[in-house]
């Protein structure tokens, strides 16, 4: 296969326009140069809203969102937004009369179970799409070394298709800020992806965590 026809999978959680952060922006930067340079890229993202198509174009960039359940999912995000956020709730504490604020959120637990149900229904999405594409994907690309880059780590070996992980914070593997199913096999296979490291400090952080050097 010609370098210039490979098909490069960005596979990202949230991303434009519903999701502009720095990892989002990147990627998005990224699809851009990497059409201008000849390839195809496509990104597989989660279709956040149902206003959001779920197919359309980008400079180039071809955006899939997947659509697994949604409108069960836009039904529990619209019960978790109607809860007040951030309230602090006052406990008395104990053998005592003294009452204490603390930083608990109401909707914590609520807010967990909507994390985890929307990444199963990612996950499930992905796994469908990435097997029916298995032929046409040259590389599987993620960002972060997060829960997603684990699902792609065994995915990608699964389907024997490469995967390489932009690694954007240090320490690189930090701890999770979203519940996830599997959460556990994700860590394990979070490192068992190559690499690209933006700094040398990186790099020895990563490989100081188990990842080859080469």
């Amino acid at each position: 296969m010609n370098s210039r026809s490979k098909t490069i999978c960005m596979l990202i959680y949230g991303y434009y326009p519903a999701y502009s952060g720095g990892t989002e922006n990147q990627c998005r930067l990224q699809s851009h140069e990497l059409v201008r340079r000849g390839y195809r890229c496509c990104v597989l993202t989660a279709r956040i809203g149902k206003s959001l198509p779920r197919h359309e174009m980008d400079s180039g960039s071809e955006i899939i969102r997947l659509t697994i359940v949604q409108p069960f999912v836009d039904t529990l995000l619209r019960i978790k937004n109607a809860i007040p956020q951030n309230a602090s709730i006052v406990k008395p504490e104990r053998n005592s009369g003294i009452k204490r604020q603390t930083d608990e959120n109401p909707d914590t637990t609520y807010s967990r179970i909507v994390q985890w149900l929307n990444a199963l229904f990612y996950l499930f999405g992905a796994s469908l799409y990435l097997f029916r594409q298995r032929q046409a994907i040259d590389i599987i690309h993620t960002h972060v070394a997060s829960w997603n880059a684990g699902f792609a780590g065994w995915i990608g070996n699964l389907l024997g298709i490469p995967v390489l992980c932009k690694a954007s914070y240090l320490p690189a593997f930090h701890d999770y800020k979203h519940s996830a199913p599997f959460s556990e096999k994700w860590r394990l296979w979070r490192k068992r992806v190559r690499y690209i490291a933006l700094t040398q400090e990186m790099a020895d952080d990563i490989a100081g965590n188990g990842v080859p050097r080469d």
